[in-house]
């Protein structure tokens, strides 16, 4: 058996034991679940608004990519993987604005000192020519908007009214079928 526990809320999953259960049912694994009333249930069909709203990350994020990926066809992928690093300065950025996270004074000097750094690799490409300068520009935006999905799929599953919240198994299935 094993169990999971913090707070109020627990899960536990046991496997039955062949001796327990019927001859014409096949093995199972049982979930029973106790859980405080401000978390979501797992075996709960999402709301047509919750569902409507990871869809429309997923699209965000197909937008994005595609940007992306039109940015490293012209830029080339040493920038490409210069500029696109930037998903991790932007998703700190979106999380202090979106989720009200707090960074300390060392973390943002870092923020700045990459951001900046990703500035000057993108204003450089200007030199190499017109299409290389979109191409980071494409990149550099597109990683924005890629990082502001991640904050966007935390936003539906941890803040506003519960019953408007997705759990992380249904974001990532309907993420994901939209997706391909």
């Amino acid at each position: 058996m094993y169990n999971w526990a913090r707070g109020s809320a627990s899960i536990s999953l046991s496997i039955r034991s062949r001796c327990c259960r019927r001859r014409d049912e096949p093995p199972t694994l049982l979930k029973s679940t106790t859980t405080n009333p401000t978390t979501l249930n797992e075996n709960e069909w999402p709301s047509g608004w919750s569902l409507l709203k990871a869809a429309g990350i997923a699209a965000i994020d197909i937008f994005a990519q595609s940007m992306n990926y039109t940015g490293v066809s012209l830029a080339g992928p040493t920038i490409f993987a210069i500029i696109y690093s930037s998903v991790t300065i932007w998703t700190a950025v979106y999380s202090r604005v979106l989720l009200n996270r707090h960074l300390t004074i060392y973390q943002w000097v870092g923020v700045g000192t990459v951001f900046g750094g990703l500035l000057l690799t993108c204003f450089h490409s200007f030199q190499l020519g017109r299409q290389v300068f979109l191409g980071s520009c494409l990149i550099f935006v597109g990683s924005s908007i890629h990082a502001l999905g991640y904050v966007i799929s935390e936003y539906i599953m941890t803040r506003g009214k519960l019953e408007y919240r997705i759990t992380v198994r249904a974001n990532c299935a309907i993420q994901g079928l939209v997706a391909c």
